[in-house]
């Protein structure tokens, strides 16, 4: 296949595409795939119309800076910007430098709303076990369900 400077837009439709053969495999979630077509909908709009072997750094930099979300999100970006790099090498395009890899997004974040039990919280709860919907939170504890995985609707 000869070299065509597709825009990011055009690149991205064509990765895009590709990607439903993964989810017909079971090899990308339907769910992942469409999160891919959002974030990039949101976040890359800035630079839909440059030529994909145009953009550097600062640029495809300022596309992660004006994210407001977090890690997640600009790492799903980052994933987006990879997964065309490398399909761009299967188009043959004369591309040789990821500028995602150079690209900041920040630290994993932890989070502090989720935390474990302390030994005494769980030790009050075994010892009101007789209450409503205690059973329910130390089935949570020990088996790793959600409540919600015994309501029935």
């Amino acid at each position: 296949m000869s070299y065509k400077p597709f825009t990011l837009s055009e690149l991205f439709d064509l990765w895009y595409a590709s990607l439903q053969q993964k989810v017909k495999r079971g090899k990308l979630g339907e769910k992942r795939y469409k999160l891919y077509k959002t974030t990039f909908d949101n976040y890359f709009k800035p630079i839909h119309k440059v030529k994909f072997c145009e953009v550097r750094i600062p640029e495809l930099q300022r596309c992660f800076d004006n994210c407001e979300y977090g890690y997640s999100t600009k790492a799903n970006m980052k994933i987006i910007w990879n997964g065309m790099f490398e399909y761009s090498q299967i188009l043959e395009m004369k591309i040789t430098k990821n500028y995602a890899d150079y690209c900041y997004i920040g630290e994993k974040e932890t989070s502090d709303k989720h935390f474990p039990f302390s030994e005494e919280e769980i030790e009050i709860l075994w010892n009101n076990v007789d209450k409503p919907n205690i059973d329910l939170i130390l089935i949570n504890i020990y088996c790793c369900f959600s409540v919600s995985t015994f309501i029935i609707n």
